[in-house]
């Protein structure tokens, strides 16, 4: 689903204008300090991997009010401790005008949620436990006191989810969609 007209600028200029209240992001790689690699795997000048690039992502990253992190995969590999290479700095200096940042990280195990000295775990999903979280996160995270399990979609929300917002983001996903998102 994409709203705009006139091609893929517009997202851009509306975060510019200060307009953008909630931006979703992820990234091959996440770290401790929220920062989002979407460029190489390993070292920059010889990587194991080079992948799509940014396409903006920096600039929204900072532009937007608010913006959600998600993986589709919790591991130490994708949650690390530095990222190999910085495509979208999850935090600024004071002196760096940036009307939001990071808030939350979801995965398949957790929500995650940020604050300048970290991550700290918010609630744990229905088959994960403090320890299956503490062993795939690779970097330090505030698990004490023990965090709540993720309460299930309320039957309201599973309704708006299976029905209009399906329809409208499996055209634009759909290979995401059957593999991730409510399949059947």
């Amino acid at each position: 689903y994409y709203p705009f007209s006139g091609g893929s600028s517009a997202v851009h200029f509306l975060a510019q204008r200060g307009e953008l209240d909630l931006f979703f992001l992820s990234g091959i790689q996440i770290d401790r300090d929220a920062n989002v690699n979407l460029h190489v795997l390993g070292d920059y000048q010889a990587p194991s991997r080079r992948l799509a690039g940014a396409y903006g992502s920096a600039m929204l990253y900072y532009m937007a009010r608010r913006v959600i992190l998600f993986r589709t995969e919790h591991s130490r590999r994708s949650l690390v401790e530095r990222v190999d290479f910085v495509t979208s700095p999850g935090t600024s200096p004071d002196s760096v005008h940036r009307p939001g940042g990071p808030s939350l990280l979801i995965t398949p195990k957790a929500v995650l949620g940020w604050h300048t000295d970290g991550w700290t775990c918010r609630s744990i999903h229905p088959g994960s436990d403090v320890q299956d979280i503490r062993d795939n996160t690779g970097f330090a995270l505030a698990l004490s006191p023990p965090p709540p399990i993720t309460p299930a979609p309320s039957a309201q929300e599973l309704a708006v989810l299976r029905g209009r917002v399906r329809t409208k983001l499996a055209r634009s996903y759909p290979d995401f969609f059957a593999q991730h998102v409510l399949p059947g």
